[in-house]
């Protein structure tokens, strides 16, 4: 409906500039030659060929517009793909330079960089269950379960030496 009416406004404003404009020239080129620039029968013609030509141009640039809103809208789709490793997740930077390589950073580099925020990490509950045998279903709020998972994982790292 908008578009629909978005047209006709189109065409008619470009309709009256292009007949408007083409009248005028008429009338400075008939004062020009020595005529009388005040018969109204002599400007039928300029007036409908000049709306009409005004009313194509004013179509066309109406679809230039158009198009090129749908292309805005397509490159803003496309720059916010986020290419990304399907195995580790390190995402793609984009070359700054012509001389410098494909750049690959971890995530919470990126999102750093991109948000100005920092990462915290913790589990879903699918990994807690399977890294730890802890599941957050089951426990409903059972602190004691979340303390024993942690004390379990901490027995598990004390073999490894420190850093």
């Amino acid at each position: 409906m908008y578009l629909t009416r978005r047209k006709w406004l189109s065409f008619g404003i470009s309709f009256l500039i292009g007949a408007a404009a083409l009248c005028c020239f008429s009338f400075f080129h008939k004062m020009s030659v020595g005529f009388n620039p005040f018969i109204f029968k002599s400007y039928i013609a300029p007036f409908l060929f000049g709306g009409c030509l005004g009313a194509n141009i004013g179509m066309a640039l109406l679809r230039i517009h158009l198009l090129k809103e749908k292309l805005e809208e397509r490159v803003y789709e496309l720059e916010n793909l986020l290419p990304i490793c399907a195995k580790c997740k390190k995402i793609k930077l984009e070359k700054e330079s012509a001389h410098e390589g494909e750049s690959w950073i971890q995530v919470e580099s990126y999102l750093t960089r991109r948000m100005h925020s920092e990462c915290t990490h913790s589990f879903c509950p699918d990994c807690l269950k399977r890294l730890y045998g802890f599941d957050v279903n089951a426990a409903q709020g059972d602190l004691s379960l979340l303390t024993a998972a942690k004390g379990h994982r901490r027995k598990q790292d004390s073999g490894r030496p420190e850093k």
